[in-house]
């Protein structure tokens, strides 16, 4: 009844590389595909139907672990 947040990460190889390729703004059609797939897979796992699990998806906000410097180990700097 009330609404939640699920987190779902891809935060190491290929998957990550291939789903941060569909980062490309809010309401781009990419990252439309982007939650689509997000949700197929969950669907997948939890044994679930998609249409009604994506029906239930409100709003979301994607990040780029792959191309991060808080997964890479890097330390970059403004020098």
């Amino acid at each position: 009844g009330k609404d939640a947040v699920l987190l779902a990460s891809y935060s190491w190889s290929q998957d990550a590389l291939r789903l941060g390729a569909l980062i490309q703004g809010h309401d781009s059609l990419a990252e439309k595909r982007l939650i689509d797939l997000v949700v197929q897979d969950l669907a997948k796992v939890h044994g679930i139907e998609y249409k009604p699990l994506r029906e239930l998806v409100l709003d979301h906000h994607a990040w780029n672990w792959y191309d991060s410097e808080f997964a890479v180990g890097e330390m970059r700097s403004s020098r």
